[in-house]
């Protein structure tokens, strides 16, 4: 799974290059850090998450479907999850036993977004997480922590 959010991650930061005519993060990661965490919103995060460990341990080959090639790599939320989709339906499936898709990257973004500015703040960075989801992460750190520890125990591929 740590494998998953690393690929997710990669994918979305590109929508947090800004083109050189504007200034700022991308809809993508304001999306993401407009997101509200809430506590059910973490449960249904941590069982989708186990659910994507386990399919990921049954079938390590979830990951190389879930690879962009450079001419197809999404540019958007919603292009993330149709990639998704119809790369990788049964990761769609398994997801969605716990929470819709489309959902669970905006939470997995928040999330991951929130944590990284609650941990290691940057005040000029360009990217504002609100001082609720900063709150949530501080206050639901232990069970972040052991979630992403999970992520984290995925085959290599």
């Amino acid at each position: 799974m740590y494998r998953f959010c690393a690929f997710l991650l990669a994918v979305l930061s590109l929508h947090a290059q800004t083109p050189p005519k504007t200034k700022g993060p991308s809809a993508a990661v304001k999306a993401m850090v407009a997101y509200t965490l809430t506590s059910s919103n973490l449960d249904r995060y941590a069982e989708a998450s186990s659910a994507m460990s386990a399919l990921i341990a049954k079938d390590p080959g979830v990951l190389a479907k879930l690879k962009p090639s450079p001419t197809d790599a999404p540019n958007s939320i919603d292009e993330t999850v149709a990639f998704t989709k119809r790369r990788c339906p049964e990761c769609v499936a398994t997801v969605e036993k716990a929470m819709p898709y489309r959902e669970y990257v905006l939470f997995q973004g928040g999330l991951m977004i929130s944590y990284v500015s609650a941990i290691r703040p940057r005040h000029t960075s360009p990217v504002h997480v609100t001082p609720e989801n900063i709150k949530f992460v501080l206050e639901n750190r232990e069970k972040i922590d052991r979630i992403l520890a999970e992520q984290r125990t995925q085959p290599a591929r």
